[in-house]
């Protein structure tokens, strides 16, 4: 009886063995093992490599998804497994990318606001003569001060007009306006 026992023992151990088959990740130019890379088997439960790019696979599955970072997703069906599973690195696609920079609109906007105060500060020292202000040119331009005189007169009558509007063509305007107003009205109601 005991060397059933022993012979059954052996037979288990020899099926769940070869039930289970461990397999390899490597990367396929440097030969190297892939660690932490992830295998998801039927979509369903996902598995990763150890330091030794080694996992062992399930007893039934149809296929294997295996991907890593900086390679690109390989799809083997359970025929197809062997031993080793080599990845193809993905050298011309970025799984990230990080941009820093500055606002330059804003920054544009300080430095305008900066000059124009500077232009201003500049101004002021290089026309200042002692804190007195003459001018001889104006002083001596009589057709400039009639002009500027001439020039308010007519400012101030024209703000005149603007006020006491008695013009008939402007008042049989807002007599229209108001007749239309009162039509709409009505014709509302």
């Amino acid at each position: 009886m005991p060397k059933y026992l022993l012979l059954l023992i052996c037979l288990l151990h020899w099926h769940t063995a070869n039930a289970q088959k461990r397999i390899v990740v490597y990367d396929l130019e440097t030969r190297t093992p892939i660690q932490k890379a992830r295998i998801r088997v039927d979509r369903m439960r996902t598995f990763s490599t150890d330091l030794r790019g080694t996992f062992v696979t399930p007893i039934k599955f149809d296929t294997l998804e295996i991907s890593g970072a900086k390679y690109l997703t390989c799809k083997v069906a359970y025929k197809a497994v062997g031993d080793s599973i080599g990845l193809i690195p993905n050298a011309h696609n970025l799984s990230e990318v990080v941009i820093y920079g500055e606002d330059l609109a804003k920054k544009l906007n300080n430095n305008i606001d900066r000059w124009t105060t500077q232009d201003l500060q500049e101004i002021v020292m290089q026309n200042s003569n002692g804190g007195v202000g003459i001018d001889l040119v104006s002083l001596l331009d009589f057709k400039g001060r009639a002009r500027a005189k001439r020039t308010r007169k007519v400012k101030s009558a024209l703000e005149k007009l603007d006020v006491d509007s008695e013009d008939p063509i402007e008042q049989a305007y807002i007599n229209a306006m108001k007749q239309k107003q009162k039509q709409a009205g009505e014709t509302k109601e």
